[in-house]
């Protein structure tokens, strides 16, 4: 997998946001089924569609771990 880390300022972006929990054993198989979910249903493509910015294609990205519920939420997005 080839991947580059870049810091930038602060952009938005518009996807789907699932709710994941840290502490199962199906954590590891929660975000390649998202994506499978999401390629399959036509949510790929849809977003696809709407990309316009500088990152031109589709990201995974984390945000807001909560600790005490050992949750957070994971997006498939794109600028």
């Amino acid at each position: 997998m080839k991947y580059e880390i870049i810091e930038r300022d602060a952009f938005q972006v518009v996807g789907i946001k699932e709710k994941l929990s840290c502490a199962t054993k199906e954590t590891d198989a929660f975000i390649p089924k998202l994506w499978s979910k999401a390629n399959n249903d036509g949510t790929i493509d849809s977003l696809a569609q709407l990309i316009n910015g500088q990152n031109q294609g589709l990201l995974g990205i984390t945000d807001n771990y909560q600790e005490a519920e050992n949750v957070m939420g994971y997006w498939i997005a794109t600028e």
